[in-house]
């Protein structure tokens, strides 16, 4: 279940889900997409997400009547036990992402999921997610902010190695004041000693 927050899909549509039961659903989709397609997400019910491909919409923002599609996939993967289901959850991801640009919807920066990884990634040395929400054309901000403020330096060495000309100067001020803040006075030290090719405005 997700953590951010709990979210109330009703038991009636976790039936229809279950059940693949799409005559039922076809009725209420008008007014349940996101809490239809979010269900299937957890349940890794693929049948559902792809009948529905077309409402799909990562930039769809959470409030409390539905979670966020990607928030949860996420995190699903970050949970994963094994590198099988780890990579069936990859592919529900970029096909979520690759219907979310067919339906041509804006692509948010991804904070909350890509800080999810941030942590990941440091332990696991899996940046294949990560990669993917880059290349989606996400907002690197909060990856190289949190990394740095949250003293994940592997995840930092990453994207500072493979993403220099995404970074922005500006963004290292901030980012090593936060991580002081955080009593990370050395990480902070360390990003600022690492020279890259910075970007500005």
């Amino acid at each position: 279940m997700p953590t951010h927050f709990y979210i109330p899909t009703s038991k009636y549509i976790r039936n229809l889900v279950n059940t693949n039961n799409f005559e039922e659903l076809d009725k209420n989709l008008d007014t349940e997409a996101m809490s239809i397609l979010v269900y299937a997400v957890e349940k890794e019910n693929k049948e559902v997400i792809k009948r529905y491909r077309d409402k799909i919409d990562v930039s769809y923002e959470e409030d409390g009547n539905s979670y966020s599609m990607i928030t949860l996939a996420t995190e699903k993967y970050t949970e994963c036990e094994t590198e099988e289901e780890r990579d069936k959850i990859f592919k529900m991801i970029k096909f979520i992402i690759k219907e979310h640009k067919k339906n041509k919807n804006k692509f948010p920066d991804l904070g909350h999921p890509t800080r999810l990884l941030i942590k990941y990634c440091h332990n696991t040395g899996d940046y294949r997610l990560l990669d993917e929400y880059i290349n989606t054309k996400c907002s690197l901000w909060n990856v190289f902010h949190y990394s740095i403020a949250w003293n994940y330096k592997n995840t930092y060495d990453y994207i500072n190695a493979n993403y220099p000309h995404l970074i922005y100067e500006d963004w290292l001020d901030s980012a090593c004041e936060t991580a002081k803040d955080f009593g990370n006075k050395e990480m902070a030290e360390y990003a600022r000693s690492i020279s890259f090719k910075k970007k500005t405005r």
